[in-house]
């Protein structure tokens, strides 16, 4: 960028030839310059807000839910411990992403503006300058703070754009631990205690063990009376009782 020496004498060279437009069209073109990079810079304080809240809400998901699954059950599921090493690892690209998009917010403090000094100054404001010795002095304060303010806005950039890349590899890992953890579970052996077949049918409850203990059904012979044995003992003493008498 050119210093302050070489905006000036440029600035004078072009108005010792009698063209003061020129310095008039430079001024207006600083003018125009800032109003442009003040309004990169609201379009920057954008980004790097949507880039914070974006990093932000997926740590948020990623610590609550993933942390909870990942490290509660690495030692569960087949190559759970790597899983959970690279879980971590994932988390710090996030935190690094977080970093960039904070950084690119509070850039936005001590940009370069207009000073009233440099406005006002003792060497321009006085008698005996002219116009156009004016509109050289604030055309070369109004480059320099564009100066200023391209290349604050330039290193937010390169910042945000950062911070982007660090989010999207964050999204990336993410997506593939989501991967690698259902395929952990799908190569899960299954668990002895579920798994196991259910001998409820075949194992008498102990309810029906304790009935039948207690009381027992005895089965009794029934005795059968054959027709051809006569009547029974009591009526033939009855009988023969009778007979006797007779």
């Amino acid at each position: 960028m050119l210093t302050t020496e070489q905006i000036i004498g440029r600035l004078e060279a072009a108005a010792e030839d009698g063209d003061s437009e020129v310095v008039d069209d430079i001024y207006d073109l600083a003018q125009k310059q800032l109003v442009a990079e003040d309004m990169h810079g609201a379009k920057l304080d954008a980004r790097a807000t949507s880039l914070f809240g974006a990093v932000g809400f997926s740590m948020t998901v990623a610590f609550s839910f993933g942390g909870w699954a990942l490290l509660d059950h690495a030692y569960k599921v087949p190559f759970g411990r790597g899983i959970a090493v690279a879980f971590v690892l994932a988390l710090g690209v996030g935190l690094v992403a977080s970093w960039h998009a904070l950084q690119g917010l509070m850039l936005r403090s001590g940009q370069k503006s207009v000073d009233e000094e440099d406005v006002f100054h003792a060497g321009v404001v006085a008698k005996g300058k002219k116009r156009v010795d004016f509109r050289i002095h604030l055309a070369t304060h109004f480059w320099l703070v564009f100066q200023a303010r391209y290349a604050r806005n330039e290193s937010r950039a390169e910042t945000i754009r950062l911070g982007q890349n660090w989010f999207m590899g964050f999204l990336v890992a993410i997506l593939a631990l989501s991967g690698a953890t259902t395929v952990s579970a799908i190569l899960r052996p299954p668990d002895p205690l579920t798994a196991a077949p259910c001998l409820c049918a075949q194992t008498p409850s102990v309810a029906a063990l304790t009935s039948t203990s207690s009381s027992p059904h005895v089965a009794l012979p029934s005795a059968s009376i054959s027709h051809d044995q006569g009547p029974p003992p009591s009526s033939r003493s009855l009988t023969d009782g009778g007979d006797g008498g007779s």
